[in-house]
């Protein structure tokens, strides 16, 4: 898979009628530039950096500084392997157009059938056995027999309301994978897709367990007979964040992305976009499927806000009555946020916020609640952002961060309310964080 991406991304850049272009999506979060900022860093989240000096300036930091890992550095890793393919001989980054792209997936797609037909296939030198995975099968913890997860990163997962033994998930790798055992055993469903890292979200549809829907390249594909085909329907020109489809009709499917939020109300055959905005999460009411909530950015507020639809996503209010406001504005950074949910308190509504709303805060602002379907919103903790006190304290501390500071932003982030228990939310970051008051 990394090789068909390597190709496609080298035949892409031979284009000329594409501009230059960084993109806040080549990086797991953009932290707030400050004057401690190494300028290799700085250079590196601009407008549009020439990647040869960021990689000059970077080997030169580090020939005077002890590497240490931080999100500039963890940014860097991410960055240079999406970027370095896309690069003109200037050293700059060329962002494809979706016509290019289109025509290179398309023969790319063209070979592999060719060369997957009948005696075409690879085969194992001198014999007539295709090639076959040798392992390993499993990683362990360094001079240890634990075993370690480390194969893959998984992007997005969802498991089938009507058919729970099924369950399907994306990864950072390109792949796209199926379960028909809960989990126990998994196979590749994306086999001759471009589908090229970065399968950020992915829905199964409520209640044809076969009918999914993918955000990759830029797009959203959908597949309607169980992962065997998919179809390319629409082209956002950004990461996808989240799915979800209409609790009272399944037709009406919404999409939160990095570019905005999209609707389909044919099942996911046609899309329009809503808000240009960065989208961050979308959720419906437990009980009264009318009533919808939104996160969207505010890039001149630095932060991430809450709307609310009233007739089912066809409209949105804000609703910030005692919602978050940056304690300074000129130091704050809105890395995102999640919405939860429970039928357990159906009007309650808890967002997680994430970024920092001061100078020194790492990446942690708060969980806000409100007991009225957003209409009033308080932190429980009565603290946005830092200090922090130390981990598992019974004051405020980073529950996304490790104690050096560090996190991964909205890359590694997530947030879930108890279905059975009130009050009880769950922070997916670094690490897996649990409260049982609310957010307190």
């Amino acid at each position: 898979m990394r090789k068909v991406l390597l190709l496609l991304l080298i035949c892409l850049i031979q284009f000329n009628n594409i501009n230059a272009q960084n993109s806040s999506d080549f990086f797991k979060s953009i932290p707030v530039i400050t004057k401690n900022t190494p300028n290799w860093a700085k250079l590196m989240y601009s407008a549009n950096p020439n990647v040869g000096e960021v990689e000059d300036l970077f080997r030169s930091y580090f020939k005077t500084h002890e590497f240490e890992k931080t999100i500039h550095t963890q940014n860097h890793k991410h960055w240079i392997q999406q970027v370095e393919p896309l690069l003109d001989n200037n050293g700059f980054i060329i962002l494809p157009g979706r016509a290019e792209e289109d025509a290179i997936t398309q023969k790319l797609k063209q070979k592999y059938a060719l060369r997957n037909r009948v005696g075409n296939g690879m085969r194992i030198p001198g014999s007539q056995v295709e090639w076959v995975s040798m392992g390993p099968f499993e990683t362990f913890k360094q001079n240890s027999s634990q075993a370690i997860s480390w194969h893959k990163n998984i992007y997005a997962i969802d498991q089938s309301l009507s058919n729970p033994n099924i369950l399907i998930c994306g990864t950072e790798a390109g792949g796209v994978y199926k379960s028909i055992d809960k989990g126990a055993n998994w196979t590749l469903i994306s086999k001759g897709e471009v589908f090229s890292g970065g399968n950020a979200a992915v829905k199964i549809h409520p209640t044809n367990s076969n009918n999914y829907l993918l955000a990759s390249n830029r797009r959203i594909y959908q597949s309607t007979d169980g992962g065997l085909t998919w179809i390319d329907r629409f082209f956002t020109n950004g990461t996808g964040n989240e799915f979800k489809f209409s609790p009272s009709n399944s037709n009406i499917i919404f999409h939160t992305n990095s570019k905005g939020l999209f609707k389909s109300i044919d099942g996911g055959i046609n899309w329009a976009q809503i808000y240009t905005e960065k989208c961050w999460d979308i959720d419906f009411h437990p009980t009264d499927t009318l009533i919808a909530y939104l996160l969207k950015t505010n890039v001149a507020a630095k932060r991430s806000e809450l709307f609310r639809s009233n007739d089912g996503g066809n409209t949105w209010t804000l609703k910030d009555t005692g919602w978050y406001v940056p304690f300074d504005l000129s130091n704050a950074n809105d890395g995102g946020g999640k919405i939860a949910v429970s039928p357990v308190t159906p009007d309650m509504v808890y967002v997680c916020l994430i970024g920092a709303s001061k100078a020194n805060d790492d990446g942690w602002i708060g969980v806000y609640k409100s007991e009225n379907k957003g209409d009033n919103w308080s932190n429980p903790s009565g603290q946005d952002g830092g200090p922090y006190a130390a981990i598992n304290s019974s004051s405020v501390w980073n529950v996304a961060a490790y104690s050096s500071g560090y996190h991964q932003g909205f890359y590694n982030f997530d947030f879930e309310a108890s279905a059975t228990v009130a009050g009880k939310l769950w922070v997916a970051t670094i690490r897996l964080t649990e409260s049982a008051d609310s957010g307190r």
